[in-house]
């Protein structure tokens, strides 16, 4: 089993680039993680070292607030309540994808980031700021 078939298992998704007409909520969430000021690194820590499975959406709102809850939210197409929801859900996965022996890697992490987001994207996962 590869690492995306891994990650697709774990998050209940069916292989290819898209499990939802609007898109792959693990793809928004991994763009809104690449997009954040500090990348996945500064996403992570704004939840203050909080056990990142243990997450819901009330922390998601309070750790990040509305911006990147909205940015997952448009791409999805679904309401800022759902967006938490898929935050809550999919980072942790794509935390633990990135972060290789407890650490994140700075030359690695943003090309397993962006490999994550192109796969359930269907390659489109270039760009960010």
């Amino acid at each position: 089993m590869g690492v995306f078939d891994a990650l697709e298992q774990a998050a209940g998704l069916t292989a290819g680039p898209s499990d939802t007409a609007s898109g792959s909520p693990l793809a928004a969430v991994a763009q809104m993680a690449r997009d954040h000021s500090g990348g996945l690194s500064g996403l992570v820590a704004a939840f203050g070292g909080a056990d990142l499975s243990a997450l819901n959406p009330d922390h998601v709102q309070a750790a990040i607030g509305s911006g990147p809850i909205a940015q997952v939210a448009a791409s999805l197409g679904v309401t800022p309540d759902l967006a938490a929801q898929h935050i809550a859900q999919y980072l942790p996965l794509i935390a633990s994808h990135v972060v290789q022996g407890g650490e994140t890697p700075a030359d690695g992490a943003a090309a397993r980031l962006e490999g994550l987001i192109a796969h359930f994207t269907g390659g489109q996962g270039q760009g960010g700021g």
